[in-house]
């Protein structure tokens, strides 16, 4: 849907879509993330578990650490919002994150090893 001719030609598939999906909102956000339209990616943002990673992995990859908040959505939006404050240069706000998180596995560790390596910090 994001690689029609323009964003807005994405939108209005989008909007004629009787029943968008798990596929169909990522995709946009992820078209207006590339346009740098945050403002409409947030709009139109449905909280699933791939939406979410779309939008954590949108603003990391423009450098826009914005405020994000741990939700109800379980280990692996979790896991990205480890990787998504590593990717804004903040292993602060990572390790932050890591400490208050309800539940951990091998992909959470993996994140934390990452995140103090990209950061020079493997030791």
């Amino acid at each position: 849907m994001a690689k029609l001719s323009s964003i807005e030609e994405a939108q209005r598939v989008f909007e004629d879509t009787h029943e968008p999906d798990v596929v169909s909102y990522p995709t946009l956000v992820r078209g207006y993330l590339q346009e740098h339209r945050f403002a409409e990616a947030t709009e139109i943002f449905s909280i699933n578990v791939v939406t979410w990673n779309a939008m954590i992995s949108g603003y990391s990859q423009k450098g826009r650490n914005e405020k994000a908040c741990l939700g109800e959505l379980g280990v692996f939006v979790d896991n990205s919002l480890v990787s998504f404050y590593v990717k804004c240069g903040s292993l602060e706000d990572s390790l932050r994150v890591f400490s208050r998180l309800p539940e951990r596995n091998a992909v959470t560790w993996n994140a934390l090893i990452c995140a103090h390596t990209q950061m020079g910090e493997g030791k």
